[in-house]
């Protein structure tokens, strides 16, 4: 493994080798063979590299040089002045044993570090980058990061559909709401405020997103008219759809109706969809009502 300072498990073991075989126990020595030694020397009294450049009274940058090799302790005076130091650090003969455990702990806490670097980095960015954002930018971004989550597994992305949760959390900090529906709640997209117009306006009332509880899972369809459940998607992932409808069969195994809005360039992903799911386009939005009142009895009026 490659760490960002460049020593790998490797060069550990060959400086080890080199140590092991010095003809005597001096530091003086061991620094005017090789000066990528001082890793054994740190490793072996378990610091990393900032508490050891601080007792050695260095600079974090130059420790780095000499331990990856990029920079020589070219005068006698230098080399002594390391030595006298070291010797009140090291105990010799070096015990392997610790030294490579030594090795790992600071391989695990280099990219622990690194990664929640990262981490805050990229959230303070995307803040910043999604304050200048269309809402629509905002949803193509988030979209894309969790596309890029699945394709690259992520890490911890071990679940197939891990990535989706992802990519969730990405809208939301992105600004996932990004419409304003005509009860003043706010909605995910485009998709979910043309429904939403068109319930309010046919005078059908709706509950935005409810909690449904079935078995173990809890699910917040989009739109829930009594027992109807109103699902948009304009996903063009297939595993969003192959998702979309593990979650219809259970809905209609509980006794909901189910109602698919989506655009007509998706029609190809319908062939995932359960045959009850009554499927309707953003096209012809003015479908939804025939759907929800096929006997065109009075629209319920749910508080």
């Amino acid at each position: 493994m490659l760490d960002m300072y460049k020593i790998t498990q490797e060069t550990v073991k060959e400086l080890l080798t080199k140590v092991r075989n010095a003809n005597t126990y001096s530091i003086e020595e061991l620094l005017t063979l090789d000066t990528r030694v001082l890793t054994i020397l740190r490793l072996s009294v378990g610091k990393n590299r900032t508490d050891f450049a601080e007792l050695l009274g260095k600079d974090i940058q130059t420790i780095g040089n000499l331990e990856r090799g990029n920079k020589e302790l070219t005068t006698l005076n230098k080399i002594k002045e390391y030595a006298e130091k070291l010797k009140k650090l090291i105990k010799f003969p070096i015990n392997e044993e610790f030294v490579y455990k030594n090795y790992v702990n600071w391989i695990e806490s280099i990219e622990r570090e690194r990664n929640e670097r990262a981490i805050k980095i990229a959230s303070s960015g995307g803040i910043k980058t999604s304050k200048i954002m269309t809402p629509l930018e905002k949803i193509e971004r988030s979209r894309k990061a969790g596309l890029m989550a699945r394709e690259n597994n992520s890490g911890i992305h071990k679940n197939k559909n891990m990535w989706m949760i992802w990519s969730k959390i990405g809208l939301a900090n992105a600004g996932r709401k990004v419409c304003l529906g005509p009860k003043n709640e706010k909605l995910s997209n485009e998709l979910e405020l043309l429904v939403g117009k068109y319930l309010y306006s046919s005078g059908i009332n709706y509950m935005y997103e409810p909690m449904i509880k079935i078995d173990r899972y809890t699910f917040y369809p989009d739109f829930l008219v009594n027992k109807i459940i109103i699902e948009c998607c304009y996903w063009d992932l297939k595993e969003r759809w192959l998702y979309l409808a593990k979650k219809f069969k259970l809905f209609i195994e509980n006794g909901f109706h189910c109602i698919l809005v989506t655009k007509v360039s998706h029609k190809d992903f319908l062939n995932v969809i359960p045959k009850a799911v009554h499927v309707i386009f953003k096209e012809n939005i003015e479908n939804l009502g025939a759907a929800i009142l096929p006997y065109g009895c009075q629209p319920p009026c749910y508080k």
